[in-house]
């Protein structure tokens, strides 16, 4: 895939991407990867998943899907 022009989400400077998954530049995944964090951290900051703004946790897609035509 060709390179393109895209904003970093993280420094909001333009760089050239490798494809529709890389969206943060070279030199802010660098930064990002001299931080140490734990799973339960990044976690913890992101908040809980949410559908439809109920909270899903770890629950299947089939399982929320149930449980709203059950209420």
């Amino acid at each position: 895939m060709d390179a393109k022009q895209r904003t970093c989400l993280k420094c909001g400077k333009e760089f050239a991407s490798t494809g529709p998954g890389n969206r943060i530049c070279k030199r802010c995944a660098q930064i990002n990867n001299r931080i140490s964090i734990t799973e339960e951290q990044l976690q913890n900051q992101r908040g809980v998943k949410r559908r439809n703004g109920e909270v899903i946790n770890d629950l299947t897609f089939d399982e929320v899907a149930s449980a709203r035509t059950e209420s």
